[in-house]
């Protein structure tokens, strides 16, 4: 569906400095939300893909529906079931949805650190550009010979929103999640809770490692690495992980802080 996007709101994007993706096996096709390899889990549910995640957000009122999306297989089948249903979705579905994307970004990154942070990564400083025929609110549509893309790319802004998180000193706070404040966040008849990864990020790294931790280990290193306070003490192996991910060397570290200005909001 194409839409009447606000003059201030519309964006053009050139090929040359951009990466745009579109299906799952195009180079950048990671950043597709259709994309499979990045399992999510939300309140013990296990959720095949990010589009999945953000269909079922628009039914919380119907757990029978979300339940037919989360045993769906196909990312595209899940879209047939979310736009078979569409008149269903919650009233205040249009006024919260970008924010319920900005949400299952953020999860898709804090359960998929590595593989989902080497995705962000590739990109480099380029933009991250959607390319949709028909969708230029969530993409931009291309001309004729796909050299220019058009379009509000709400999608592609959120995830350069979170690639300047993660290119930055708060990378790790990616790994804590708190539910949206909105009514009615609900799976299956839960409410949505907190989602913290990090206990589940330091084992990766132990793994990583190959070095098995002792209880007070473990424990010394969850509680350095919290959501505000600096990560000093254990900074220096993750930054190397950090380092060999950052693989584009125009990403210096004196330009990090600059990357986070500029949140992108609807």
């Amino acid at each position: 569906m194409k839409y009447n996007i606000e003059p201030k709101d519309n964006r053009v994007y050139n090929l040359e400095n951009s990466c745009i993706f579109k299906k799952n096996n195009d180079e950048y096709g990671g950043l597709s939300n259709m994309a499979t390899g990045f399992p999510l889990r939300v309140n013990g549910v296990n959720i095949k893909t990010t589009e999945a995640l953000y269909q079922i957000c628009r039914f919380p009122h119907l757990p029978e529906i979300q339940e037919k999306i989360i045993n769906e297989k196909s990312p595209m089948s899940v879209k047939i079931i979310s736009n078979a249903n569409k008149k269903n979705s919650r009233d205040d579905w249009d006024l919260i949805r970008v924010k319920v994307m900005r949400w299952c970004l953020n999860l898709k990154l804090a359960q998929n650190f590595v593989s989902f942070g080497a995705a962000l990564n590739q990109t480099g400083l380029k933009n991250i550009v959607e390319n949709s025929k028909k969708d230029n609110f969530w993409g931009a549509i291309p001309n004729s010979d796909s050299t220019i893309f058009t379009g509000k790319n709400a999608l592609g802004r959120l995830l350069m929103d979170l690639r300047k998180i993660y290119y930055s000193e708060d990378m790790f706070s990616l790994l804590y999640i708190e539910p949206l404040a909105i009514p009615n966040f609900l799976i299956c008849g839960e409410k949505v809770e907190i989602i913290d990864e990090r206990i589940n990020f330091v084992n990766w790294l132990y793994d990583y490692w190959e070095k098995k931790p002792n209880g007070k280990e473990i424990s010394k290193s969850i509680s350095q690495l919290s959501v505000k306070t600096e990560l000093d003490s254990i900074v220096t192996k993750p930054r190397i992980i950090q380092k060999k991910l950052q693989a584009n060397k125009n990403v210096k570290p004196g330009k990090l802080n600059k990357l986070q200005q500029g949140r992108f909001e609807l």
